[in-house]
């Protein structure tokens, strides 16, 4: 499941020859016996989905402080001009 990613493995629990039920085996994702069942594909599929929006979080959270310091350094650097034109 780790070479086709979440989005192919997605489809192919989505796909025809699938059924449904948590115990039921879904077929293509691996091509020989034991299929994985559908309860194990999707809470793999969760896993991945909670993976994936912690790796967005942690980039949202530096684009902020580094949004900050940009803002901070700007106002750092402006104050000269800033300070002439208040006097």
């Amino acid at each position: 499941m780790e070479a086709l990613g979440p989005q192919v493995v997605a489809a192919k629990l989505q796909g025809t020859g699938t059924n449904y039920g948590r115990g039921a085996d879904v077929r293509g994702i691996v091509d020989s016996d034991p299929h994985p069942s559908r309860s194990f594909v999707e809470n793999w599929l969760a896993e991945k989905s909670r993976a994936a929006e912690a790796l967005e979080r942690a980039r949202f959270r530096w684009v902020v402080w580094l949004a900050v310091a940009a803002a901070i350094f700007s106002a750092i650097a402006a104050w000269p001009i800033l300070r002439s034109w208040l006097e």
